[in-house]
């Protein structure tokens, strides 16, 4: 079967080349492991718009498909055909740095499209995808107006690493959750869900200050 020009560009976008050097990988000092507040001036402005559509999809033209970037909201954004996902890995230092090294060179690349949520890997997901952005912005490979960044909440997560017993993940939604006065008992479902206003709320401000 013949190989089209089309097939051999996704082909070229997929298969593994070399690191270079400076996405070898991110500094594990760069991937907080608790939740750090941020003023407004650290934190990473700006969302996927229309002023990157253009740009991004040009610097890439060469080796990628011609439809590898698909039109969403209404053709004012482009996303990649395939996005990067932080669900799976342990709580640790370790998968932190794979996981803030391999979303800088997806990044690179030409995959805009990341997803994560703040129950993934007791919030290191997210503080990872923090890290690599801020790495891949500051080394100018992509511009924010460029990348699509999904994040999720509802599922109470938990912070740095998973409580060794039942009662101490009990103990610590009770401290963190109940006794802050952001959730009550009633609005845990399950032992672990929860949709509650000021729940939500508190998890956006949590979401931002993680990436």
């Amino acid at each position: 079967m013949g190989t089209t020009a089309r097939g051999r560009r996704f082909a070229l976008a997929l298969s593994p080349r070399p690191f270079p050097a400076r996405l070898e990988q991110v500094s594990l000092s760069a991937v907080p492991t608790r939740t750090a507040r941020k003023t407004d001036d650290e934190r990473i402005d700006g969302e996927a718009a229309r002023s990157g559509r253009g740009r991004l999809a040009e610097r890439h033209a060469a080796r990628l498909a011609d439809d590898f970037f698909r039109p969403i909201d209404r053709g004012s954004v482009l996303a990649s055909s395939i996005g990067i996902g932080t669900y799976l890995g342990e709580c640790d230092a370790d998968d932190d740095a794979r996981y803030a090294t391999v979303v800088e060179r997806a990044l690179a690349s030409g995959i805009n499209l990341v997803d994560t949520a703040i129950n993934y890997r007791c919030q290191r997901s997210e503080r990872a995808v923090g890290a690599a952005l801020r790495a891949a912005l500051a080394s100018g490979a992509v511009a924010r107006d460029e990348i699509i960044v999904c994040t999720k909440g509802g599922y109470i997560p938990l912070d740095g690493e998973a409580p060794a017993t039942r009662d101490e993940y009990s103990a610590y939604v009770d401290h963190e959750y109940v006794q802050t006065g952001l959730l009550t008992a009633d609005e845990i479902v399950g032992g672990g869900h929860a949709i509650a206003p000021a729940f939500l709320s508190n998890q956006i401000d949590r979401s931002r200050a993680n990436l």
